[in-house]
């Protein structure tokens, strides 16, 4: 007896597109299936799974832990610290400096930053993050500073220009 092959089960041309979908059924590009995202607040399944499973038994986790550390041992001290003490962020500098308006004012601010070095007031990575703040202002002063010239030179070649009636 022979048997016949229709068209595939795993065909979906015959199922009509839902909004936002091409025909295979995936997402336009730009569309989504919740277009306003996850909802402020809401957690991972897998978070609140582990939270759950660790409610009753965190604090018999953090002794054990704390016991670990306290016997030496320095994955358990790691975790201990890590969660005792905050990663450090940036912190506001309070560093007097010249507003650098002029190239003797930027002078002045690298020596103020290289003094803040010597005594302990910067780090050397808050050091190099205020140096390279008054090195742009260096180069936008200079900018400034060479446009203003090339300007006065083409004023001043425009008056050449003129048969000499311009000024000299």
């Amino acid at each position: 007896m022979a048997t016949t092959i229709d068209t595939p089960t795993n065909d979906r041309k015959h199922i009509q597109p839902r909004l936002g979908r091409d025909a295979k059924g995936r997402f336009l590009r730009g569309a989504s299936g919740n277009p306003n995202g996850r909802p402020e607040g809401s957690r991972h399944r897998a978070s609140l799974l582990a939270e759950n499973l660790l409610d009753g038994g965190a604090e018999a986790l953090a002794k054990k832990a704390l016991e670990m550390a306290l016997g030496g041992d320095v994955l358990a001290l790691r975790l201990c610290l890590d969660r005792l003490v905050p990663v450090r962020r940036e912190r506001q500098l309070k560093v007097q400096l010249p507003a650098p308006a002029t190239a003797e004012q930027i002078a002045a601010g690298f020596i103020r930053v290289v003094e803040a070095l010597a005594d302990g007031e910067l780090t050397p990575t808050e050091t190099n993050s205020v140096a390279a703040l008054l090195e742009s202002a260096r180069r936008a002063l200079e900018t400034t500073d060479l446009a203003r010239r090339i300007e006065e030179l083409e004023d001043r070649i425009e008056g050449e220009g003129d048969g000499g009636q311009g000024e000299t």
